[in-house]
């Protein structure tokens, strides 16, 4: 049986480890649930959006 690649989500440079702790966790959940397919339409899209936004460091940990 095939098994989907574990979920990456390296920590910023500067990130508290309680902000990483949430990020990863909320990375995770919505990872997850793509692949349950569990978002369509424009969920998935608000989904997608937020996933990008979250992979991305942010101007305060710079």
């Amino acid at each position: 049986m095939d098994e989907w690649p574990q979920i990456r989500c390296p920590r910023f440079d500067g990130e508290s480890l309680d902000r990483y702790n949430q990020r990863r966790m909320r990375i995770v959940e919505i990872v997850s649930n793509f692949r349950r397919g569990q978002y369509r339409g424009d969920e998935a899209e608000r989904m997608e959006n937020l996933l990008v936004t979250l992979r991305e460091p942010e101007l305060e940990y710079q």
